[in-house]
């Protein structure tokens, strides 16, 4: 990932072109997307349910675990108001202006603002992750008593982790959670936003961004 980002940022001042950036975005969701599809087949619980009900949970949840993943790593990186590429290229958040989504901007520099504020750690983010995959809400789902079990047992070791490794702050637990409706409400806005340019072909086709895109609609 660090090698394609590497690749396409070195030649390409995208701060100055909002289409461009546009195009690019799309493409590293696209590379992010097979890394998670690998990571959830891998993981714990998951790697156990039957591919059509993993399939059903992936497009339910993609877009809010690259959300939470992103504003994971701005927390834990001191790149202040842009985006560093691996190049050393500034990548301004002012883009997310020009392509008229100052909104999500807004929503993110708070995310980012209160994760720091929490301290989120490796292992709460990781939970918060699982949460989201394991999402037993998911409609037509095969065996929702096992995902619904799985997602009680992440809540539950989330909850023991908080208790444990922050007990002065007594309710980092239930803070943690909140951020869930909150990374869902920027997916659901991104996702309108990207299926709307896709429908208007302003971002590449076939594709498994695509493919995530109109999975949801098509469901």
């Amino acid at each position: 990932m660090m090698t394609f980002m590497h690749s396409e940022l070195s030649h390409t001042d995208v701060s100055s072109s909002p289409q461009q950036f546009l195009r690019l975005l799309c493409r590293m969701v696209d590379q992010l997307l097979f890394l998670m599809v690998e990571w959830a087949r891998n993981s714990s619980f998951f790697k156990d349910i039957k591919v059509e009900d993993q399939m059903k949970l992936l497009h339910n949840s993609w877009s809010e675990i690259l959300i939470l993943d992103f504003i994971y790593r701005q927390i834990h990186n001191i790149w202040g108001k842009d985006i560093i590429s691996p190049n050393g290229q500034s990548i301004g958040f002012d883009v997310l202006d020009k392509l008229g989504l100052m909104d999500v901007k807004a929503k993110v520099f708070e995310l980012i603002k209160k994760g720091k504020e929490l301290k989120m750690d490796f292992n709460e983010y990781m939970c918060l992750k699982f949460l989201i995959l394991l999402n037993p809400d998911v409609s037509s789902l095969e065996n929702r008593s096992y995902v619904e079990g799985s997602q009680e047992k992440v809540n539950a070791a989330l909850f023991q982790y908080c208790m444990q490794c922050y007990p002065s702050v007594g309710d980092k637990f239930s803070q943690l959670l909140m951020r869930l409706p909150e990374i869902r409400l920027i997916s659901i806005r991104m996702e309108d936003f990207l299926y709307f340019k896709h429908m208007s072909n302003e971002v590449p086709d076939q594709t498994l961004l695509t493919e995530m895109l109109q999975a949801k609609r098509l469901g």
